[in-house]
């Protein structure tokens, strides 16, 4: 998909099943740039933001197709409300 769109931006706002909790709600986003910059990082920043304007933002470890120094976590109060983080498009397309 990458190949034939160089830019997308991807949102879903939906429920997710969890058992005995039942249906809670999620959002997610996901911005491409086959040419991005810090620009990029900052776009995403604020779109959170808005969503969660009383979230701080703090630097976290990445997970293994997450860039290892551009990974941070959105918390609200004691509770994590999203990752957002450059992904290694290498390994996400499974090229090696």
């Amino acid at each position: 998909m990458c190949d034939f769109f160089p830019v997308f931006r991807l949102f879903e706002i939906g429920s997710e099943i969890h058992g005995e909790l039942g249906e809670v709600p999620h959002i997610a986003g996901v911005l491409y740039n086959a040419h991005g910059n810090e620009q990029d990082f900052f776009e995403m920043k604020r779109i959170v933001e808005c969503i969660f304007p009383a979230a701080r933002l703090i630097a976290t470890e990445g997970r293994a197709y997450e860039h290892p120094w551009r990974t941070a976590e959105f918390i609200g109060g004691t509770e994590s409300l999203a990752v957002f983080s450059n992904c290694i498009l290498s390994v996400t397309s499974g090229e090696h």
